[in-house]
C-alpha cells in the first residue's frame, strides 16, 4: 500500500511545477541567483517536510545522501573552490527534486510530467520558428541565437530526449480529442530534435519511436511509420560512414576528453578533484593538442574525475536502485505502461549522455531526478509531534539564507564593476569589485577583475601609478592562489611582473603558465618574446 497517496500534497506539486519552469526559462539556470533560490526553496520545503514527516521504506534516500555528500567531500581539496560550491548546491537541489516527487501519488505525479512536456513544446516551437524564419541559420551552423537560451543547442536536444517518451504516456492516458493533440506535440519534439543536429539526439529519438510503434504494429499506419523510421535509419548510417566518408573526428576528440578525465581522476582517485571541475582541470591534464571543452562527455568519467570512486560508486547505486525496482513494476506491477516509460526515459538519456554532457546542464539534471525517482512510493506518515521546534527551523533557514545570498549579491556588483570597467570609470569600477570580493572572497574571477582595473588605473598613467600595479600584482596573486590550475591567471601575472621590471618573477610565472598549458600557442609566443627580451 503507497501511504503518500493518503496525504494531500498539493504544494510538492506546485512548488516542482514553478521550479522546472524557473531552471528553464531562466537560461537553464545556470544564474546563480537562479540556483540559490532554487535551493533555498527546497531547502526550506524539505526542512518543513522531515521536521513533521516519517519516511520510511525507500531505496532511493541512501544513495542520494551519498552521492550529495561525495560532491561535499570533493569541495576540501578542490581547485578553484567556488566552482564546486556553485555546482554542488545544483546537484542538491536536483536530488531534493527527486526527494520530493516521492511524497506525490501517482496520478499527480503523471499531472506533473505535463509541465516538463509542455515547457518542451515550447522550446521545439521555438526552434522550429528559428528554422522558419531563419532557415540559412541551420544549414550554415549558426547557433548563436540558441546559446542565449542554453548553453548550447545539444543542450535543448537532450531535454527534448529526456522529456519526448513523457509524451507517449500522456498519448495512452488520456481521452481521443487529446491524445491526438499529444501526438501532434510528439511530431513537433520529434521535428525540433531533428533540427538541433545532434546526431545521437536524432538517433534516439527516433528509436524511442519505434518502441512505442511497435506496440502498435498490427495497424497500418504504424507499419508506415516504422518501415520509413528504419529507411531514416540506414539512410543516415550509410550517409555518414561511405557517402558523407566520415572521418571520426568528433569521436577522437571525445577519446581525447576521456583520456583528460582519466588523467584527472587519477589525480583524486577517492574523493576526486572538485564536483564541476573537469572545466577548470582539462587544458592542465590534456594529453594532447584537442579543442577546449566544459564537459568530458561522458557522465561517467566526468563523475569519476569530479567526485572519484566514491561518487560513481554512489550514483551507480541510484541507477541500480532505480533499475530494480523499474523492472520489478514493469515485470509484476500493474501500470505497466508508466514504469516502462520513465525506464525509457533515463536509459536512453543516459546513453546520450556517454558521448555528451547534458546531464550536467542545472535545469537537465533537475528534471532527470524528479523522473528518475517518479518510481519511487515511500511510505508517509505524519508525524504527531514535530522533531525541532518550529523557531530554530525557522532561525536555521535565516542563517543560511544569509550565507546562501552573499554570493548572489556579490554577483550583482560584480556585473556592475564589469559595466563600469568598460565604460573607463575606474574607480565605480573598482568600488563595486571590492564590495564582491568582501561578499565571495572565494571567487578568483572577482580578484582577476580588481586587478585588471588597478592595470588600467596604472596604464592610464604609469609614471605617478605605480601603487596601482602593485595592487594589480598583489590581486592577481590571490586570484592564483584560488585557481592555482589556471594558466591564463599566471600568465597576467607574467606580464604584470615584467612591465613593473621584476624580471626574475615574470620568467617563473612564465614557466608555471606553460607547465599548467602545454599546448596553449598564444602562452607559447608571449612566453618567447619575454624569455628573448631578457
Amino acid at each position: 500500500m503507497q501511504k503518500s497517496n493518503e496525504i494531500n500534497f498539493s504544494f510538492v506539486f506546485f512548488l516542482l511545477s514553478l521550479v522546472i519552469i524557473l531552471s528553464i526559462v531562466s537560461r537553464f539556470s545556470f544564474l546563480i541567483s537562479v540556483q540559490v533560490a532554487i535551493f533555498l526553496i527546497f531547502t526550506a520545503s524539505l526542512l518543513f517536510l522531515v521536521n513533521n514527516y516519517e519516511y520510511k521504506n525507500i531505496h532511493y534516500i541512501l544513495p542520494a545522501l551519498f552521492l550529495a555528500g561525495a560532491a561535499c567531500l570533493s569541495y576540501i581539496n578542490a581547485d578553484y573552490q567556488v566552482n564546486v560550491r556553485d555546482n554542488i548546491l545544483v546537484l542538491v537541489s536536483a536530488l531534493a527534486a527527486g526527494f520530493h516527487v516521492t511524497f506525490l501519488s501517482i496520478a499527480v505525479r503523471k499531472k506533473l510530467f505535463v509541465v516538463p512536456v509542455f515547457v518542451g513544446l515550447w522550446l521545439s516551437m521555438i526552434v522550429l520558428s528559428r528554422f522558419i524564419s531563419v532557415p540559412h541559420d541551420f544549414f550554415s551552423g549558426n547557433v548563436s541565437f540558441y546559446q542565449g537560451m542554453a548553453l548550447n543547442i545539444n543542450v535543448i536536444a537532450g531535454f527534448l530526449l529526456l522529456v519526448y517518451p513523457l509524451l507517449f504516456l500522456l498519448i495512452k492516458d488520456s481521452e481521443k480529442t487529446i491524445s491526438k493533440v499529444y501526438i501532434v506535440m510528439a511530431v513537433v519534439f520529434l521535428a525540433a530534435i531533428f533540427i538541433t543536429k545532434s546526431r545521437i539526439a536524432i538517433a534516439l529519438s527516433l528509436f524511442i519511436t519505434l518502441i512505442f510503434l511497435f506496440e502498435e504494429r498490427k495497424k497500418n499506419y504504424a507499419k508506415i511509420l516504422i518501415f520509413l523510421i528504419l529507411l531514416i535509419l540506414v539512410g543516415a548510417t550509410t550517409y555518414v560512414s561511405v557517402l558523407k566518408n566520415y572521418n571520426g573526428n568528433s569521436i577522437a576528440e571525445r577519446i581525447i576528453w576521456w583520456k583528460t578525465a582519466y588523467l584527472i581522476f587519477k589525480e583524486n582517485i577517492f574523493f576526486g578533484n572538485g564536483f564541476g571541475n573537469f572545466s577548470v582541470l582539462f587544458r592542465t591534464f590534456r594529453p594532447e593538442f584537442v579543442l577546449n571543452t566544459l564537459y568530458a562527455h561522458n557522465i561517467f568519467m566526468q563523475i569519476l574525475a569530479d567526485i572519484g570512486i566514491i561518487g560513481v560508486a554512489s550514483f551507480s547505486w541510484l541507477l541500480f536502485s532505480f533499475y530494480k525496482k523499474v523492472l520489478y513494476e514493469i515485470k509484476y506491477g500493474g501500470d505497466k505502461l508508466y514504469y516502462k516509460v520513465i525506464f525509457i526515459s533515463i536509459t536512453f538519456f543516459l546513453l546520450l549522455n556517454l558521448i555528451d554532457y547534458a546531464f550536467f546542464v542545472p535545469a537537465n539534471m533537475l528534471v532527470f531526478f524528479v523522473i528518475l525517482c517518479s518510481v519511487f512510493f515511500p511510505e508517509i506518515k505524519k508525524l504527531p509531534k514535530e522533531r525541532i521546534n518550529t523557531y530554530l527551523i525557522t532561525l536555521f533557514f535565516l542563517v543560511l539564507l544569509f550565507f546562501t545570498f552573499k554570493p548572489v549579491i556579490a554577483d550583482r556588483y560584480y556585473k556592475k564593476g564589469l559595466d563600469f570597467y568598460l565604460s573607463k570609470q575606474y574607480k565605480f569600477a573598482i568600488k563595486n569589485f571590492d564590495a564582491a570580493v568582501k561578499l565571495d572572497k572565494k571567487n578568483p574571477e572577482y580578484y582577476y577583475q580588481l586587478a585588471n582595473v588597478n592595470f588600467a588605473v596604472y596604464d592610464s598613467d604609469r609614471e605617478n601609478g605605480k601603487q596601482y600595479i602593485e595592487k594589480a600584482i598583489d590581486y592577481t596573486k590571490q586570484a592564483v592562489n584560488l585557481y592555482k590550475s589556471s594558466a591564463q591567471l599566471k600568465m597576467s601575472l607574467a606580464s604584470m611582473y615584467w612591465i613593473d621590471g621584476d624580471k626574475e618573477n615574470a620568467v617563473k610565472y612564465v614557466n608555471e603558465a606553460q607547465k599548467y598549458d602545454k599546448f596553449n600557442f598564444y602562452i607559447e609566443e608571449q612566453a618567447e618574446k619575454i624569455k628573448n627580451s631578457l
